[in-house]
């Protein structure tokens, strides 16, 4: 994957018409293959490809500035990679999902 860091902001969605809306692929943890997820979106840099056995975390719905659904985010197990700042007033249960969640990993000592 290349990211390329721009000089000033590569891209920014804070205006409804504008906000990434995010429809999950796949269940996880977090989220349930479907499911509609509002967020937020600004970043300095842009990513050029995605490798083809990183899967996409969701499909990112058109919007104002984007006409076309496409495919966004990586997803690796349990770990999502995303321009897009999810908005959890909008979907309290991902909140009540993260902390199921941390709460079911058991940790283990550190070897010595």
């Amino acid at each position: 994957m290349t990211i390329t860091l721009c000089l000033g902001f590569a891209y920014t969605g804070y205006a409804s018409d504008a906000s990434p809306t995010a429809r999950p692929t796949r269940d996880s943890w977090l989220w349930r293959t479907g499911e509609i997820i509002r967020g937020h979106e600004f970043h300095y840099s842009t990513r050029e490809d995605r490798p083809c056995e990183t899967l996409a975390a969701y499909e990112l719905l058109p919007n104002e500035f984007q006409r076309e659904a496409c495919l966004d985010g990586a997803q690796c197990d349990n770990l999502f990679a995303s321009y897009v700042h999810l908005h959890f007033l909008a979907r309290p249960e991902l909140a009540s999902r993260i902390v199921s969640a941390a709460s079911a990993v058991r940790f283990r000592s550190p070897s010595t």
